[in-house]
């Protein structure tokens, strides 16, 4: 899938239903601490981000992740993995 930059792919308070490949990308994992902005994880192409304990747990995430520019990545759905 192609998206352009700043596309929230996990928003704070809810279940993670994807995790994502990055083929060509930047992006971001971030959430909010005392009013403040705080990421804490950049990844770049090749490389995987998600809510990922959301994802496996089946539990609301504290986590945001956007896209910092145009991307390329792969989503992968909780529900048709679990049917693999």
């Amino acid at each position: 899938m192609e998206c352009e930059a700043k596309t929230m792919l996990q928003e704070a308070g809810k279940v993670a239903n994807k995790i994502y490949f990055l083929e060509k990308c930047l992006a971001r994992t971030y959430n909010y601490k005392d009013g403040r902005d705080i990421t804490y994880w950049i990844s770049t192409g090749n490389d995987f981000i998600g809510a990922v304990a959301s994802y496996y747990m089946r539990e609301p995430s504290y986590k945001y992740v956007e896209t910092l520019e145009g991307s390329v990545l792969w989503e992968f759905n909780y529900h048709i993995l679990e049917c693999l």
